[in-house]
């Protein structure tokens, strides 16, 4: 199992445009800072503007910017935000009769527990908080 890329490039996004906030950068300066293809990233700034993160606007001096109370952006809300597929998803079908039908719904009901914890985790885990370890563990 992979660490989610989309994921960790989106807080690295949230992270900059607080770093810079109330200022706004457009999807290639975020790219150059953060090191990930602007393309790509234009299709995942549109799921933080969607799900409330980032503020977006047009023209000239337009960009991106971060809502005003990012402190309190809970990682589970950006997880929500850019993943289609959950951590734990088993993709499996179940056959009637089969002899692998229980242990295939054990590990279905395993899995959806497991995913429930990880993302309820993710709820105490706020951008503020991880600006103040990620500038503690830099400043070493």
């Amino acid at each position: 199992m992979s660490a989610s890329t989309k994921l960790i490039t989106a807080v690295q996004v949230l992270n900059y445009l607080a770093e810079i906030h109330p200022q706004s950068a457009s999807s290639n300066q975020i790219a150059g800072v953060v090191g990930y293809n602007a393309s790509r990233l234009r299709q995942l700034m549109p799921l933080l503007v969607q799900a409330g993160l980032l503020n977006s606007s047009r023209g000239k001096e337009g960009g991106f910017s971060i809502i005003e109370n990012w402190p309190e952006i809970h990682l589970q809300a950006v997880y929500c935000a850019v993943e289609e597929q959950k951590a734990f998803q088993m993709t499996t079908k179940l056959m009637a009769n089969h002899p692998e039908n229980n242990f295939n719904k054990y590990f279905l009901s395993l899995f959806s527990d497991v995913q429930i914890l990880i993302e309820n985790h993710m709820k105490n885990i706020t951008l503020g908080q991880i600006r103040a370890e990620i500038n503690k563990n830099t400043s070493l």
